[in-house]
């Protein structure tokens, strides 16, 4: 099966705009933690619903082999993301990075598209640190947000990515999320009180806000 053009981006009903996503079987960390009591890749929403359509699964195994050829990879995004972005994108609704070559390729794309606004949430944090240590610079309009690997827990102001200047993820589960007030600091997504979808929100893709809190069930 060829991946098509018009195959290339997904599409998923709660987001404002374009993604591009891959199964979530491919996940390095997340497979791992997949298998921790109490992670947020416990149950795994990318294994679950459309995500396992077999229509679905073969597509994004096509995608995934498309983003290995990164040469092939930036020209294709770059046209496809010009052409049918709404000014956002989100990298990996499904799925996760697979190399430091697609984290650096993913950077490029964000600079040859300085009018869109990327979101990019990940739980490879080495990849992320590797970034850091090679001092390669982060392009504004992409938002990388480290996302906790534990469901009723978050990174604090003092920890290693908020301190280097990235933006952060957590989840909570029902209880603890109705109880946390939104600050400077941390931001409620209100999703599950609008039809499960961002509407008008782009906060994720705000580098002002620090820490996006999501409901879990």
């Amino acid at each position: 099966m060829r991946l098509k053009l018009h195959n290339t981006l997904t599409r998923n009903s709660k987001l404002p705009c374009n993604s591009f996503g891959i199964p979530a079987s491919y996940c390095k960390t997340g497979s791992k933690l997949a298998k921790v009591k109490g992670s947020i890749c416990e149950k795994c929403y990318g294994k679950k619903g459309n995500y396992l359509y077999p229509s679905y699964q073969e597509l994004g195994i096509e995608r995934k082999k498309f983003a290995d050829d990164i040469e092939k990879f930036i020209e294709r995004m770059v046209f496809l993301i010009e052409c049918e972005s709404n000014n956002y994108f989100r990298w990996f609704d499904n799925g996760d990075l697979q190399s430091y070559e697609q984290l650096k390729a993913i950077l490029v794309i964000a600079e040859k598209l300085p009018s869109v606004t990327f979101w990019l949430t990940t739980k490879e944090y080495e990849l992320i640190k590797r970034l850091i240590k090679d001092n390669i610079e982060i392009p504004k309009n992409l938002i990388i947000r480290v996302s906790h690997p534990m469901i009723d827990q978050q990174f604090n102001e003092n920890s290693f990515f908020i301190k280097q200047g990235l933006n952060v993820s957590s989840a909570y589960k029902k209880e603890k999320f109705e109880s946390i007030n939104n600050n400077k600091y941390s931001f409620s997504c209100p999703s599950t009180k609008q039809g499960n979808k961002c509407l008008t929100c782009r906060a994720c893709w705000d580098s002002e806000i620090k820490n996006i809190i999501y409901k879990v069930k």
